[in-house]
């Protein structure tokens, strides 16, 4: 009489979803997974991650230039209020291609001359 013998080897497994983790591609994916994390960064006009400070920078890695779209995120305005600051030469903007960009020390200058705001809570009226 035969001995049944026992297979040594065993047939390959396909493997499953849960075993196969790939990396997520993509930036939307990306912001999926910083969503579900928690952690997600504030969202710009553009899809991409924006300043949350309001003003200028002040640490040592400030920009030297900032678009309008830039400066509107930052709440100095709207793009029709900042067009219409330039057309009357209050604020001085440099183009530089397509883009129009305003130079950090011009924005600098454009707030200092800026009207000073006088409350009128303890005026009397």
């Amino acid at each position: 009489m035969k001995e049944a013998q026992l297979p040594t080897e065993q047939a390959p497994v396909a493997p499953t979803k849960s075993a196969k983790q790939s990396a997520p591609k993509g930036a939307r994916a990306l912001r999926k997974l910083a969503k579900q994390a928690g952690n997600s960064p504030a969202m710009g006009h553009n899809g991409g991650p924006t300043m949350v400070s309001r003003g200028p920078p002040t640490s040592v890695f400030r920009k030297h230039a900032y678009t309008l779209q830039e400066l509107r995120d930052l709440g100095y305005g709207s793009l029709p209020f900042l067009y219409e600051e330039m057309a009357d030469e209050q604020l001085i903007g440099t183009k530089l291609g397509r883009r129009t960009v305003v130079l950090a020390e011009h924005l600098d200058a454009w707030l200092a001359s800026r009207p000073a705001v006088v409350s009128q809570y303890r005026r009397g009226w």
